[in-house]
């Protein structure tokens, strides 16, 4: 019996880490047509998060859990700062591509690229 327990313990925590790894990476968001600049995000391993091309919105740590993901971060402009947490729901992942959906029920795209220092040089 305790055996047993044992092993699906040990699937439950695999599982769960199997599930957040999907997320780990770098995500720049699609922008529409005309605009030339990059914002996204970077998701790592350990929790932690950056904000990509977004100076006055700096990410600092993620979690996903039952179908949403978290962003903590704080807001720096027009002399203030304050802490938020963005929840998103988790519409679509892919090895490639992330759609999540805002609490406003805008849908918003995501693809996934290996090095940001690249893609900002360009």
């Amino acid at each position: 019996m305790t055996k047993i327990l044992i092993c699906l313990l040990a699937f439950s925590f695999l599982g769960c880490a199997t599930h957040g790894e999907k997320f780990v990476g770098n995500w720049i968001q699609v922008m529409p047509e005309g605009l030339n600049y990059v914002q996204g995000v970077t998701l790592n391993e350990d929790g932690s998060a950056v904000s990509i091309g977004m100076a006055t919105l700096q990410y600092k740590k993620w979690k996903e859990s039952d179908g949403k993901l978290y962003l903590w971060g704080k807001s720096i402009g027009n002399g203030m700062t304050f802490k938020f947490v963005d929840t998103l729901s988790v519409i679509k992942i892919s090895s490639d591509s992330l759609v999540l959906r805002n609490s406003g029920d805008s849908n918003m795209n995501y693809y996934r690229i290996k090095d940001v220092d690249e893609l900002i040089k360009k």
